[in-house]
């Protein structure tokens, strides 16, 4: 690489996300490679996963990458329209069949229609806070000009609460394992926390972030 290149790519750094942190935490070639010179894009690749060690015993097929986007596009539809649980089965279903064909190696789609109807239930039996934000894009300047951003899936205000929601469609026992000090989602939880508390445009005075 061609030192002015490399050091006009490296000022064009603009911000650190924490998926980028995870992938630096996982290894740091990786993310010099790919987040930094972005020389996987320019080569056509894909950028490295995170393999884990230990595989989590689940007891249905996995759900696999079709099944999150489809609840994604349909959390986001149920709070960005004020669904009701009939109008969600609708949405769903309507996704469903849109990114069917993406299906490879994991639930078919009646399995995942059954399995995400029963999630949608669940979640209008027990869930009301409508007083939301979607999508909401962060941008923070740290201590010694660092800027971070996030995209979080969904801030709920309730009350004196701000709660995140990041939206996970994977087996219940990871989620739990990666919410341990140090795991994925215990690492994406602080950082969302520090967004917040930072963000100027959101007041969390007085009030308890729950992520």
């Amino acid at each position: 690489i061609e030192v002015a290149s490399y050091k006009d790519t490296v000022k064009s750094f603009k911000s650190l996300s924490v998926s980028s942190l995870n992938r630096f935490l996982n290894c740091s070639n990786s993310f010099y490679f790919d987040n930094v010179l972005k020389l996987t894009t320019a080569a056509g690749l894909k950028p490295a996963v995170k393999k884990y060690a230990n595989k989590v015993e689940m007891k249905h097929k996995p759900t696999g990458p079709v099944f999150g986007t489809v609840m994604h596009e349909t959390m986001e539809s149920i709070y960005r329209d004020s669904l009701n649980l009939e109008e969600a089965l609708v949405a769903f279903d309507k996704s469903l069949s849109i990114h069917e064909t993406e299906i490879i190696d994991t639930m078919g789609a009646e399995e995942m229609k059954t399995y995400g109807h029963k999630l949608l239930d669940n979640l209008f039996e027990s869930y009301s806070c409508r007083n939301v934000e979607l999508e909401k894009e962060i941008h923070v300047t740290l201590e010694n000009n660092l800027p971070i951003i996030g995209i979080i899936d969904k801030l709920e205000f309730d009350g004196d609460i701000i709660r995140v929601v990041d939206y996970k469609t994977g087996s219940t026992q990871h989620g739990i394992e990666e919410l341990e000090p140090g795991g994925t989602y215990w690492r994406q939880a602080v950082y969302y926390n520090i967004l917040l508390e930072e963000c100027n445009d959101i007041s969390t005075t007085g009030k308890t972030i729950e992520t």
